[in-house]
């Protein structure tokens, strides 16, 4: 890891925030707790396909945006895909199709400091060509072989895997406008009438945005493990901030996370850990702040 300590250090001193980068560095007291992580998240489950949502609470200030970023750089040293999204009120977490197109945008793999689908799209192929060693010509027809099958898997979005081969077959071939295209549907742009007679899919209404936003983020998590990657960490920092609404609104929100609680559990092919930082109205779909949390991961 290439990380400039110095300004890692006067950027914590001025602003008291966690650095973006190199927080394992600054991570003392906490080895046992992210061995644990790694050996029962990272290494078990996703060796098994599976995935899990947890939540993360503390008082302010006591290092839970530091806990996730060192959390996404251990999975980036073990090969996951991670993304960082901030819920603050700019976020409405009750639309999944926004909330999809953050994680889209923060996406990063791993060995890389670059962000966004087309990102990962470009590392994907590297990484299926890693899998042949220096045999080049192995590896092109790997990658051509991969390509091929990307819209014979079964993902929660029949669609995503057709945009994705489209995405990266005109990437190979060096049609940028194509590439673009996939790239923007993948983004969430699918209202668009021209985009999506060009790419052959149907639009989405705006009633069916929600639908589409779920299912996409599951997709994204199959994607991640067709492409040979480990799996995704995707952490969900500052709910205190975007879940700060009224009872109708947080009760619409704990529905969702149920939801989306038991479809992360349920997902076959992809490899997700999803922490969600102060979610602190959690007990059996009541927005009660007093209340003893079941289904939290303790800080």
């Amino acid at each position: 890891m290439n990380v400039d300590v110095i300004g890692m250090i006067e950027v914590m001193a001025e602003h008291g925030t966690a650095p973006t980068e190199g927080c394992s560095l600054f991570g003392v007291g906490q080895e046992d707790a992210f061995a644990r992580l790694q050996r029962t998240y990272l290494e078990r489950r996703f060796s098994r396909g599976g995935s899990a949502e947890k939540f993360v609470i503390g008082p302010y200030g006591s290092g839970k945006t530091h806990f996730l970023r060192q959390l996404m750089e251990l999975g980036r040293g073990m090969g996951c895909v991670s993304a960082e999204v901030t819920l603050n009120k700019d976020l409405d977490f009750t639309r999944s199709l926004n909330v999809y197109r953050e994680v889209i945008r923060e996406i990063r793999a791993p060995a890389t400091d670059q962000k966004g689908i087309r990102a990962l799209l470009v590392a994907s192929l590297e990484q299926v060509r890693a899998q042949a060693g220096k045999n080049a010509a192995i590896a092109e027809q790997l990658v051509a072989t991969w390509v091929d099958g990307l819209d014979k898997g079964n993902y929660e979005l029949e669609a995503y895997g057709r945009v994705t081969r489209r995405a990266l077959e005109a990437h190979l071939k060096g049609d940028t406008t194509t590439f673009d295209a996939a790239g923007r549907w993948l983004e969430g742009d699918v209202s668009d009438k021209v985009l999506a007679r060009e790419l052959f899919v149907t639009t989405v209404d705006k009633s069916e945005e929600n639908v589409h936003g779920r299912r996409a983020l599951l997709s994204l998590f199959q994607l991640v493990r067709r492409a040979k990657f480990r799996g995704t960490v995707l952490t969900f920092d500052e709910a205190e901030q975007g879940l700060a609404v009224d009872r109708k609104r947080m009760d619409r929100i704990l529905s969702m996370l149920q939801s989306g609680i038991n479809a992360v559990s349920n997902l076959r092919d992809g490899s997700a850990l999803e922490p969600v930082v102060d979610l602190v109205c959690w007990r059996h779909g009541n927005a009660n702040p007093h209340a003893r949390p079941d289904r939290r991961e303790r800080r």
